[in-house]
């Protein structure tokens, strides 16, 4: 059963891979001088509990760096959140991906009402969906951790240590954003 959802999911991936937008991207640009432009930022929070806590308090420190920027948090409903205020929401449900975890029409529908400068993925391990909704969100940067599925559809990716806990890896990549 999983070799079939990973099968599909490679097969999603090509689709991307032969868009329009992936074939666009390669264009060179200033990673500095687009992140002086960002206005609206797409979070994508992990699914486990651990990292969805330091993704919490990262996000405390990037809204402190950056008190003009407009940020959206998009999560499973599935997720348990607290302390979080002032934030857009967009919390999909499993009825909203599809078979092999890609967001539906009507998901990116929705994503796409917002226009994102920088969508940041806080998932250290590699999540399908959150890649898919990254890609998908129309941001041109695009920020997360390496992995080598991720390295064709992020813009900065940070490497981090293999026993690198989730809170000093948020604080990583938010502390790697600020110094842009």
């Amino acid at each position: 059963m999983k070799s079939l959802k990973r099968l599909l999911q490679q097969m999603q991936l090509l689709l991307f891979r032969s868009s329009k937008k992936y074939k666009n991207q390669n264009s060179p640009f200033n990673i500095c001088d687009k992140i002086q432009t960002v206005r609206n930022v797409l979070v994508c929070f992990p699914n486990d509990a651990a990292a969805q806590s330091a993704a919490v308090d990262a996000l405390g420190d990037l809204r402190r760096s950056f008190p003009k920027w407009q940020i959206s948090l998009i999560l499973s409903e599935r997720s348990t959140l607290t302390g979080l205020h002032n934030l857009m929401l967009l919390a999909y449900s499993e009825k909203q991906l599809t078979y092999y975890d890609s967001p539906k029409k009507s998901l990116v529908e929705n994503l796409r009402k917002s226009k994102f400068d920088l969508t940041i993925d806080f998932s250290s391990e590699y999540n399908f969906t959150n890649l898919a909704l990254a890609w998908k969100s129309g941001a041109d940067l695009r920020f997360g951790f390496y992995h080598p599925t991720r390295e064709d559809f992020y813009n900065f990716l940070l490497r981090q240590r293999a026993d690198a806990d989730p809170v000093h890896a948020c604080q990583s990549l938010v502390k790697t954003i600020r110094s842009l």
